[in-house]
């Protein structure tokens, strides 16, 4: 016997999630293959009794949320972040490769679109010097045929417009400069200060509809700890991180936390 029946079926969630990080949510950076990835709220809870007529108020305090997982990849770089500024990074560069070139072709990009370079978690001080559509050269600059642009986390690339010298069925060639990086160096001890983040988890349908949870200020939880797996270990290193929000005063009371924001279950 059925006690009851589905309600709204878009709002059973399947799946994990995307786990990002960043100063804020316009330079969130994805932290890419992570396991046991979660989100939970916890306070302590307050009542107020009276001698004669039992509980006379409820309430909370020390309101939290946190996001946790393990991340799968440990990158210096991505650690340096999720840890608000405890540490120095730095980058170790070899000699600079001048002619690079990176080939598109036609139907794999569209006007007004950013074309990026490939591979930049490896490269840094990159520098277009060259656009060609079907060997033809195109000029760079504003009401021209293409400018070069960065996304929100720094990568770059160009952007093609539509003017008479450039057509989208050309295949491109984009010739660029850069530094190849060697070593990413992460170095700790001193500090005892921590620069809150912006913490999200994004879980995706199979529509690509978004349930996402945001806290607003948040910091790690503790240190890092980073277990290394035997050489016939099939499973790989991972590093545990806790992600814990605190309430924010800069933002209005009832949105100081964090804030779930659900596509999929939208009617």
């Amino acid at each position: 016997m059925k006690q009851t029946k589905v309600q709204e079926a878009n709002t059973i969630r399947f799946g994990s999630g995307k786990v990002e990080v960043g100063q804020d949510e316009s330079s969130l950076v994805n932290l890419g293959a992570m396991r046991d990835v979660q989100f939970d709220e916890t306070w302590e809870k307050v009542q107020v009794r009276s001698d004669n007529a039992g509980i006379v108020q409820a309430g909370i305090r020390d309101h939290r949320a946190a996001i946790a997982g393990s991340l799968m990849e440990i990158n210096a770089e991505n650690l340096h972040i999720i840890r608000g500024g405890l540490d120095n990074f730095e980058t170790e560069t070899g000699d600079t490769i001048t002619g690079e070139e990176q080939k598109v072709n036609s139907g794999q990009w569209s006007f007004n679109e950013l074309i990026l370079i490939p591979d930049q978690a490896r490269k840094t001080n990159i520098s277009i010097t060259a656009v060609e559509g079907n060997g033809a050269a195109y000029t760079e600059g504003p009401g021209e045929d293409y400018v070069v642009a960065e996304d929100n986390q720094g990568n770059k690339g160009v952007i093609i417009f539509d003017t008479a010298t450039t057509d989208e069925d050309h295949d491109l060639t984009i010739t660029y400069d850069y530094d190849p990086i060697e070593a990413k160096i992460l170095t700790s001890g001193g500090r005892i200060n921590l620069d809150e983040r912006v913490a999200r988890i994004t879980n995706y349908d199979e529509d690509g509809k978004a349930f996402e949870i945001t806290i607003f200020k948040a910091t790690p939880e503790e240190g890092l700890t980073i277990e290394l797996q035997g050489d016939h270990e099939e499973d790989p290193a991972v590093v545990p991180i806790r992600m814990t929000g605190t309430i924010d005063d800069n933002r209005d009371k009832g949105e100081q936390l964090f804030k779930i924001r659900d596509e999929q279950g939208a009617l």
